[in-house]
């Protein structure tokens, strides 16, 4: 259990500052029940939480826990302080912040730093045997650095994984954006939204604003809940986004067939996020369980 968590703390025994933010959270779990360490170095560490529990109850030694090592490459250049993991365990979200090398005296407030990294370098994804110092390293890809660059002062309020498109990270920041990244694509955001409820635009306009909306959360998978955010607004309000999805999304069709669209506009958002969607007696055959 040590030797799995120690690489959390710096080799100086300084503690991470819980006043900056993002909050320090080192730990995370995807949906397998694979718990996952993020060392101090910014690599990633890997094994069944069953068997983290059993150690700890004394049932199994340390040296027998069968844990992966995720190198990213390039390495972590930040100091990394969040991991978030997807639920099939493909990818990690690791966020932190850079600081500023020329300023010996910390006048200079550090900016944010956010990047993905791939968890599917190396063998057999069913194992959890360790890597080689000598195997090839996890795919590391910044994102938003041209942002955190212009914008030092922008922080992401919350990076987290959709639950029906495993390779999809929505990112929440602090100048009223959410931006959506495609895993699989490289850094560009695939989509972009204001989160403005007073209605000054849909996309991201070229100065941050004071977010109105400071954390999200993906609604309950039932008729529209599956297609919409929860959004929690700087003074407690509640907001539904919806219609909402990542492109190349995947639904039961029965959730998406079982939908009545309120408007003209839902049902074109619908055909088109969906083009293969049965309605109204025409579409994709009913022998297919999911739509793309």
């Amino acid at each position: 259990m040590e030797a799995f968590l120690n690489p959390c703390v710096r080799s100086d025994g300084e503690r991470l500052d819980p006043s900056l933010s993002p909050a320090p959270s080192l730990l995370a779990e995807d949906g397998r029940g694979v718990l996952y360490a993020l060392g101090a170095d910014g690599v990633i560490r890997a094994c069944p939480a069953r068997l983290l529990n059993a150690a700890a109850r004394g049932s199994i030694a340390d040296d027998a826990l069968p844990t992966r090592v995720f190198k990213p490459e390039p390495p972590i250049d930040f100091e990394p302080r969040t991991i978030s993991v997807s639920p099939s365990g493909h990818f990690a979200a690791v966020g932190g912040l850079r600081h500023d090398a020329s300023s010996g005296s910390g006048s200079i407030p550090p900016s944010s730093a956010l990047a993905i990294v791939s968890l599917r370098t190396g063998g057999d994804r069913s194992g959890f045997e360790a890597l080689d110092d000598g195997a090839p390293g996890c795919r590391c890809v910044p994102l938003l650095d041209d942002d955190f660059d212009r914008h030092p002062s922008v922080r992401p309020l919350r990076a987290a994984w959709h639950p029906n498109s495993d390779g999809h990270l929505c990112v929440l920041l602090s100048d009223g954006t959410l931006r959506v990244f495609d895993a699989a694509v490289g850094p560009v955001a695939e989509q972009a939204f204001r989160l403005d409820p007073w209605g000054r635009g849909s996309r991201p306009g070229p100065y941050p604003l004071r977010p109105e909306i400071v954390d999200f959360a993906f609604a309950p998978p039932h008729g529209w809940g599956a297609l919409s955010l929860v959004l929690l607004g700087r003074e407690g309000d509640v907001y539904v986004m919806c219609p909402f999805a990542p492109w190349g999304a995947r639904y039961p069709r029965v959730t998406l067939e079982s939908l009545q669209p309120p408007d003209e506009t839902s049902e074109v958002w619908l055909a088109t996020t969906f083009p293969t969607l049965r309605r109204n007696g025409t579409g994709a055959d009913d022998d297919d369980d999911d739509d793309d």
